[in-house]
């Protein structure tokens, strides 16, 4: 990994930068997202439901699995905190299958984040 490769969303600047500096890889890894320099968006990857009745430590698991440093993830992930804490107020071990009643909720979110990915634009604030 070359840690001195540059990568900018003008064409015209990055055709003047010199060959061996230049990032060659589009999308680009930018704190745990993936930046299309060209399309200028983000894309955030959403950890996939597989499991019809989770136990309370595959809801805690999936809650964590979407990472997203800057926060852009964090509207979408109001379901989980509610379903999680829903679950706390419980007293249902680790292990233990999450209560019937809470299944509801589980498949609703599991149709809700059917896609992997979501992308949004990277905005920018021109003076």
């Amino acid at each position: 990994m070359n840690l001195r490769e540059y990568v900018v969303n003008d064409e015209e600047t990055m055709s003047s930068l010199v060959p061996t500096i230049a990032a060659s890889v589009d999308p680009i890894k930018l704190l745990g997202y993936q930046w299309n320099r060209k399309t200028d968006t983000l894309t955030i990857k959403i950890a996939q439901i597989e499991s019809l009745h989770p136990t309370k430590r595959e809801v805690a698991s999936k809650l964590a699995a979407t990472f997203g440093p800057l926060g852009i993830a964090s509207p979408i992930m109001v379901p989980f905190k509610r379903l999680i804490r829903k679950i706390w107020g419980t007293d249902v071990t680790w292990k233990q299958l999450s209560p019937a009643e809470l299944v509801k909720d589980w498949t609703q979110l599991k149709w809700a984040f059917a896609d992997r990915t979501i992308s949004v634009p990277r905005q920018v604030n021109r003076a």
